[in-house]
């Protein structure tokens, strides 16, 4: 693919690397007790039963039952999303599928897969998990408790993740190990924290994922 040479920005967009230049980049240093901080909030979060109900939804799809779907994640915050369960063959697998900020209203239908039970959650304070005083808007979302490590609304978004999977091993036992999660962008970015420590997740695709080198970052002229 070539890299387009015309654009609206007032500076380079490929601060003049090519890909080579890209992979070279290596991941800043974690600050102290990284591992340890996360570790014990997913075991925290293993402990929490997400008591899922399941409703009938208005949305339909002549490939796939619709269930609108809640479940309790950590702090018995109520997660609002949607399961689908596919009208042809049996549940093999469970996919937990994320989403960017600007949230979810539906879910996708076009997902190469089959035999599998999906689950489309809405993290905390956004869309079907709207809880105010937490904003929907992304710029006040991501800054939500930010100056407090152990409740800043991203850890608590990552915790949503592992309740989703523990929804589906609830539901269905027999997917443990056989659970993947697909995200993009804000999804991209909590499915990261969340797939490097839950080893119920066995495979994980992240498109353009946020919370990246924010050293680096802060660096490089951006839009945002």
């Amino acid at each position: 693919m070539s890299i387009p040479t015309t654009h609206p920005f007032a500076f380079d967009p490929t601060y003049g690397m090519k890909l080579d230049e890209l992979l070279a980049i290596e991941p800043p240093d974690e600050p102290d007790g990284f591992d340890d901080f996360w570790e014990a909030r997913y075991l925290e979060a293993l402990t929490v039963d997400p008591k899922p109900v399941l409703s009938h939804s208005r949305i339909t799809h002549p490939d796939w039952h619709v269930l609108d779907l809640v479940y309790l994640s950590t702090g018995e915050f109520r997660i609002g999303g949607w399961l689908l369960l596919p009208r042809e063959g049996q549940v093999r697998r469970g996919l937990v599928v994320g989403h960017g900020y600007g949230g979810r209203d539906r879910p996708d239908f076009d997902l190469p897969v089959r035999e599998t039970a999906l689950i489309f959650p809405c993290c905390r304070g956004l869309s079907l998990s709207a809880h105010p005083p937490i904003s929907e808007n992304p710029s006040w979302h991501v800054l939500h408790d930010i100056d407090r490590p152990e409740a800043y609304i991203i850890g608590g978004c990552v915790e949503d993740i592992w309740l989703a999977v523990s929804t589906l091993t609830a539901l269905y036992p027999w997917l443990s190990g056989y659970i993947g999660y697909s995200g993009i962008s804000f999804g991209g970015g909590v499915g990261a924290m969340a797939i490097a420590y839950d080893e119920r997740i066995d495979r994980g695709h992240l498109a353009l994922p946020s919370f990246g080198h924010q050293p680096l970052r802060l660096m490089l002229p951006s839009v945002g």
